[in-house]
């Protein structure tokens, strides 16, 4: 009663357990705005697969959101602007940084989600990563040497990035049935 209906509720739970985890592992990780880029993205990159790693209290949170993006509700919206966008954007101004004064936006958007997509990666799919590479466990060493990790290799990523004025190779066209 106290929300209007069911999806009222449902969005108030998401944005409560999402400013929980952020309060316990914030995109920054307490470091000042002037810190190096490298530092801070060590820092947004180690807070994001805490809140992905979570197991306390609101470890149910990353199964939801999970959920939420791969089956979105009419709240997936409101669940973007309020709770996503804002550590997104956080990340897209340390990407900008790394990339220098003349990254586009579109450009910018792909290298942090490239980043994004990595923790997601090891944080979703490490039950399959355990055993096809049984001696290297995503979480062996801790989340302080994935983030590392990670971290390094966006680092020389985006740097060659950077650097790079090739265009990447189109592919042969398919030829389906036709053979």
């Amino acid at each position: 009663y106290h929300f209007g209906s069911k999806d009222r509720l449902y969005l108030a739970v998401l944005e409560h357990a999402h400013a929980q985890a952020l309060r316990r592992f914030p995109p920054d990780m307490g470091l000042p705005a002037d810190a190096p880029p490298e530092t801070r993205l060590y820092a947004y990159v180690r807070a994001l697969l805490l809140r992905l790693a979570e197991k306390g209290r609101h470890a149910w949170l990353f199964r939801l959101m999970a959920r939420e993006m791969a089956e979105p509700t009419a709240q997936l919206d409101e669940v973007v602007e309020r709770c996503l966008a804002p550590a997104n954007a956080e990340l897209r101004g340390i990407v900008a940084e790394l990339l220098g004064k003349g990254a586009d936006p579109l450009t910018v958007a792909r290298c942090a989600q490239s980043v994004v997509g990595q923790c997601r990666h090891f944080s979703l799919d490490r039950p399959v990563l355990t055993r096809l590479h049984p001696d290297n466990d995503p979480g062996s060493g801790g989340i302080d040497a994935l983030a590392a990790h990670v971290t390094r290799f966006s680092l020389a990523g985006l740097r060659g990035y950077a650097d790079c004025d090739c265009v990447a190779p189109q592919p042969a066209p398919y030829l389906g049935d036709a053979l």
